[in-house]
């Protein structure tokens, strides 16, 4: 009886291993990557598994529909996962980030800060460990990142984008930063990277007073570098843009345009905002607005913990 529960454990502890752990195949015969990560919260298509994509092509998508594809704890150290790997693979030129859903990201779920109780110290030092290393991630990628914005895009899915090569929306998508509303700071380098993207003016109208862009008032400012009718129309796209990067001499494919020169600048711009948005996390304007905001989406006990 022992040696059969033994055998049973030991396949259960296989399985969940199989499924809930990275997974990397090696490259096939005629040198395409067959990678294969396996996720919770994202699917990882690559050219082997994919006849649409391009050579050299992986597209790594937000998988958490019902739940808006929001951030949680376990998503963002997937995400980093992810793009490390990638990082690796010397036969993958370009990355696709796109959302599945009626959402590209909403930004950080709020589960996060009401699936257990923690002091606020603690749960501020965890909260900026966590946004720290998912923007290292992106200022650290190896490859030329192109996004597919599907839908509405809040908080770090707005403000990471700066960090992105080309970006191209949904004519439904918009893009929105709520961060006075809930009594914090902007993180994903933004206040580096919207300044010089948008200008002084509408950067501080986005970051700072909550200003909505529509898909095409993102493209006027030039957060987006397309619009598209359909999510269908902005992968085709950006497929156009990654092959004219896998088509290149192969300088471009192997750096990223964005980030480019601006490693050191971007990671000590990240460590600076985390020291703020850490002593926000802490405020009572913070807990106040959380609190408010909490109830106005229904979560009254979140609301009474939080206040």
């Amino acid at each position: 009886m022992l040696e059969l529960l033994w055998s049973a454990l030991n396949k259960v502890i296989k399985y969940v291993l199989n499924v809930f752990s990275p997974r990397r195949v090696p490259k096939d015969s005629q040198g395409y990557s067959t990678i294969q990560l396996i996720y919770d919260n994202y699917i990882v298509d690559s050219d082997s598994d994919h006849p649409r994509l391009v050579t050299g092509v992986v597209k790594v998508v937000f998988n958490r529909p019902l739940k808006k594809n929001a951030f949680n704890e376990r998503m963002y150290m997937e995400l980093i996962d992810a793009f490390q790997q990638i990082s690796k693979d010397d036969h993958i030129h370009t990355c696709i980030l796109t959302g599945n859903g009626d959402f590209y990201s909403s930004g950080n779920d709020l589960a996060n800060f009401t699936a257990s109780i923690m002091h606020p110290l603690s749960m501020a030092r965890k909260a900026r460990r966590i946004c720290q290393e998912v923007i290292e991630a992106f200022i650290t990628f190896k490859k030329p990142l192109v996004v597919v914005v599907n839908g509405p895009a809040i908080g770090l899915a707005v403000t990471s984008l700066g960090l992105c090569d080309r970006v191209y929306a949904v004519e439904s998508a918009y893009f929105k930063t709520p961060f006075a509303s809930l009594g914090i700071s902007p993180e994903g380098c933004s206040t580096f990277t919207f300044p010089r993207i948008m200008g002084e003016k509408i950067a501080h109208e986005v970051l700072w007073e909550g200003k909505v862009l529509s898909a095409r008032e993102a493209l006027q400012c030039r957060l987006i570098h397309g619009v598209l009718s359909t999510k269908s129309d902005a992968e085709n796209e950006a497929l156009k843009h990654c092959e004219k990067i896998a088509s290149s001499d192969g300088m471009e494919s192997r750096r990223c345009l964005v980030r480019d020169g601006l490693v050191d600048e971007l990671l000590e711009v990240n460590t600076q905002e985390q020291d703020v948005l850490e002593r926000k996390f802490v405020s009572k304007d913070f807990f106040a607005k959380t609190a408010v905001f909490l109830e106005q989406k229904k979560m009254i006990t979140a609301a009474i913990i939080v206040r």
